[in-house]
């Protein structure tokens, strides 16, 4: 899946995740990121010293995906000089959930559904090679939890309920919008 250069010579400024959070999926994001965003700088007469760019939307409907992918969309979000709005169309889930969170301006459907729960691994290895993992899960769950107490009214105490719990916390549209997720 590639992103045709055509949509961005015509203007559009939007992006969609309809999938799972995966390299294809991020490889995407990314470069229509990247695209916009290369396409501002031949045009930065247009922006004067201190002006703002005209923002990316992003849509997102997905269940989540793998940690690292998200990573990867999280760095180009940050590192884009166009801020970067998130629209939840349906759900943002898991890895989806954190990559919404993220956005600068953050509105949903008024059907969404968010699901927030703890870092989720796949690993059968041996006992020293799962001693090291633990520890980068343990990073990867901390740079998640940043992002979302950082951009929402949820604290770090309320995270670490759901994780005791060991179960998914889902937000409807009206929770959302308590909980400062949708701002």
């Amino acid at each position: 899946m590639k992103i045709e250069m055509n949509a961005f010579d015509k203007g559009s400024r939007s992006l969609f995740i309809t999938d799972d959070i995966n390299p294809r999926t991020a490889a995407v994001v990314v470069e229509g990121i990247e695209i916009i965003n290369r396409k501002d700088d031949t045009r930065e007469e247009m922006y004067k010293e201190g002006s703002i760019r005209k923002p990316i939307t992003l849509y997102i409907n997905s269940y989540g995906g793998i940690v690292y992918d998200m990573l990867t969309i999280l760095g180009a979000m940050d590192n884009s000089k166009a801020p970067i709005y998130t629209v939840c169309t349906g759900y943002a889930m898991s890895a989806a959930f954190i990559i919404f969170c993220a956005g600068v301006k953050r509105t949903a459907y008024r059907y969404a559904t968010f699901m927030y729960h703890e870092l989720f691994t796949h690993r059968a290895e041996k006992l020293s090679s799962l001693r090291e993992n633990l520890i980068e899960t343990d990073r990867l769950q901390r740079e998640m939890d940043k992002i979302v107490t950082r951009n929402t009214k949820i604290s770090s105490e309320m995270l670490d309920s759901i994780r005791q719990t060991k179960q998914d916390r889902y937000f409807n549209y009206q929770e959302a919008k308590e909980y400062g997720i949708i701002n």
